[in-house]
């Protein structure tokens, strides 16, 4: 239970690190190389494309996350160099990422909301707590006036004998 926490945990991480563009991160690290990239590297090698074809789900120009993609493109090389079984598999794969992305895009924003939830709460308790402590403020500031004036009277009381 606990590694398959772990391991969804470091997904939404890999996610949103490819998302937000942090490529610092990306670069070396396991499983990050795009949301694309991890679709096609579940891939079997019987969907893998035709020897000296290209890479679309590769890094450079044709990568799905890149900013600079060209759809048009993309598809006019995948269905002149892919088989209809492969593109189908791609449609299959994509759509099952997607699936996946919405359901941890889902799971990321319930999580969000009931951590905004438990801090809302918190604050709530800290603002009763507080509003309690100024009441007891104020009492404990007028004992106090009380046994300074006390304190004084006992003083002055004091100070006649002591000068005698």
């Amino acid at each position: 239970m606990e590694e398959d926490y772990t391991r969804r945990t470091e997904r939404i991480k890999n996610l949103l690190s490819s998302y937000y563009g942090n490529a610092d991160q990306q670069q070396g690290a396991p499983g990050a190389s795009g949301l694309a990239g991890t679709a096609s590297q579940a891939a079997p090698d019987a969907l893998l494309p035709p020897t000296g074809a290209p890479r679309l789900h590769q890094a450079g120009g044709t990568t799905l996350d890149s900013p600079a993609f060209n759809a048009e493109q993309h598809i006019a090389v995948m269905t002149k160099t892919y088989t209809v079984d492969r593109l189908l598999a791609e449609h299959r794969s994509m759509a099952r990422e997607i699936k996946n992305l919405d359901s941890d895009m889902q799971q990321l924003v319930y999580e969000n909301y009931n951590k905004f939830i438990a801090a809302t709460d918190t604050i709530r308790a800290m603002k009763t707590n507080v509003d309690g402590m100024e009441s007891d403020m104020a009492r404990l500031q007028a004992n106090m006036d009380m046994v300074a004036d006390k304190s004084s009277a006992v003083n002055q009381k004091l100070l006649k004998r002591r000068q005698q």
